[in-house]
């Protein structure tokens, strides 16, 4: 299976390129991308075994349970040589920690590993040869809102490239209650606890005490320093890598605890 990880286009800023597309005059020194195949390019994994498919989608889903929804501004359309026409976005920070933690784990999948830093593109085109005095004019395109991105296979057919969407990974929404609780256990200092109930309520929902856990329970992030979360009775509470973990760490960091109980 020829497989790799890409976020889809919109409809309308699909578009868009392919209007833009339709001005540019390759003769015969290219081919077009089709607008089907639109996408930005997260992570190439090349032919991976059908067997080791379930291992991958579970473990890319479990990093999507940590990042947060973002948005890609749009750059420019250049050429980028040696054989490509492409829609270029810039390289933010919420980009940058999106493409390092989904990299990591597919990393471990891969079929070879591309060491060059992944700049967020659509390809327009692929070219033999430029054309001489080929112009690329500026392109107003609105920014790309990045909510999920999915696990596409790739095959090839007499009419060229096409994909199939195997999987989608969902990212954080924005003001979900998800996110409100990751910002307020991100804000927990060193040394310090909160309750999961003191959790539930500064995230807006105080009932939601068993919600705050199950999200807690997902988080790999080590911006959001979950262990730092314990129980109403003073007990600390799970952990992902075990309760005793969790007290060595609460110890490290300066927390009284006593037969894991919060002092």
């Amino acid at each position: 299976m020829r497989l790799f990880l890409a976020i889809p286009l919109p409809k309308d800023l699909a578009s868009k390129l392919a209007d833009y597309q339709g001005k540019l005059n390759l003769k015969d020194h290219g081919r077009f991308i089709p607008r089907r195949n639109f996408h930005v390019t997260v992570f190439f994994l090349g032919e991976l075994p059908q067997g080791r498919l379930s291992e991958l989608k579970k473990k890319v889903k479990e990093a999507a349970n940590n990042l947060s929804s973002f948005e890609l501004s749009f750059e420019k359309v250049e050429s980028r040589p040696p054989k490509m026409i492409w829609a270029r976005f810039a390289i933010s920070p919420e980009w940058q920690k999106f493409w390092q933690a989904i990299s990591k784990v597919a990393k471990g999948f891969a079929e070879k590993v591309e060491r060059n830093r992944q700049i967020p593109h659509v390809t327009l085109a692929r070219v033999k040869s430029f054309p001489r005095g080929l112009k690329l004019s500026k392109l107003a395109l609105k920014n790309l809102k990045v909510n999920a991105f999915e696990l596409w296979q790739s095959h090839l057919g007499d009419k060229g490239a096409f994909y199939k969407s195997l999987e989608k990974f969902p990212l954080i929404k924005p003001n979900s209650f998800t996110e409100k609780v990751r910002s307020v256990v991100r804000k927990i200092p060193k040394g310090k606890v909160l309750t999961y109930a003191e959790v539930a309520r500064r995230a807006g929902s105080p009932g939601a005490v068993r919600a705050v856990g199950n999200i807690l329970t997902k988080n790999r992030d080590p911006e959001v320093p979950c262990h730092r979360v314990v129980r109403s009775d003073g007990g600390v509470g799970g952990f992902f890598w075990g309760t005793a973990k969790k007290v060595e760490i609460l110890k490290k960091e300066g927390v009284n605890i006593n037969k894991e109980k919060i002092i």
